[in-house]
């Protein structure tokens, strides 16, 4: 193996990272682009929101687990969030918080990534 392989996380985990990263981003350029329309500085507030999503995807990518464990939390509070919300949006948001959990505990890879010896 080389060097890029061995501090590169797997598939599953990078999926995670991905849920968690696109929010984060999303939140950042909505927030920065509703500053440069509007100009007040308050609403840079806003970004604050991203800091768990970008920390939880940046923890994940270093192996860390406790990040995993704030992903799964999370994950399983997304999932009874949308179970509780009717209409179209709750279904996306179940599928999302079940693929963050199921990518984190069920894969091997995964699991291997987080381990102690990592």
């Amino acid at each position: 193996m080389t060097s890029d392989e061995i501090r590169r996380p797997p598939l599953p985990v990078l999926a995670t990272i991905a849920l968690f990263a696109l929010p984060a981003v999303a939140i950042v350029v909505i927030a920065l682009a509703v500053f440069a329309v509007d100009g007040d500085p308050v609403v840079l507030l806003f970004i604050l929101p991203a800091l768990l999503p970008a920390a939880t995807a940046l923890g994940l990518w270093q192996g860390n687990r406790g990040a995993r464990v704030v992903a799964v939390l999370l994950g399983v509070g997304t999932v009874s969030a949308a179970a509780n919300t009717p209409g179209p949006t709750g279904p996306p948001f179940a599928m999302a918080g079940l693929a963050i959990i199921l990518l984190l505990t069920t894969a091997r890879s995964s699991r291997a990534w987080f381990a102690p010896h990592h």
